[in-house]
């Protein structure tokens, strides 16, 4: 009879400890964030980076596509120029130090902003956004 009030009590605090995890993990009220969120998201991140002088966090927010043609073109550069001039520019330094000047060129800290306009999903998945600079 012991092992039974035992057993029955353990069976009850597991089941009050599965039933308050369940409540904390707010199950089923978090919604998946829009595909324009996602969009002005990816965008903001873009803007923050280039702000920023950081350039791989740049190319990171590009789609597959052009982020491996972007990373050949950057590699190509850096042979060519090490092959000519003897040294191998660090395009991503290069990118920071333009950043750092054109900031401070104008007075403002963020060299590019940006307001977006209008965003247009397509039925084919792709995205075009309409923004002022």
């Amino acid at each position: 009879m012991k092992k039974v009030k035992t057993r029955l009590l353990c069976l009850v605090l597991a089941l009050v400890m599965l039933l308050s995890c369940l409540a904390s993990c707010d199950l089923g009220k978090t919604e998946k964030p829009t595909d324009e969120t996602l969009i002005k998201k990816r965008i903001a991140s873009f803007v923050s980076a280039y702000n920023d002088g950081d350039l791989e966090a740049v190319i990171a927010c590009l789609d597959r596509g052009t982020r491996n043609e972007l990373e050949a073109w950057i590699n190509i550069l850096k042979g060519v120029t090490g092959k000519l001039v003897g040294i191998s520019f660090d395009l991503s330094d290069l990118f920071a130090i333009g950043a750092g000047l054109a900031g401070s060129m104008s007075g403002k800290d963020e060299i590019l902003k940006v307001q977006i306009k209008e965003i247009t999903i397509a039925q084919d998945g792709t995205a075009e956004a309409k923004a002022i600079l």
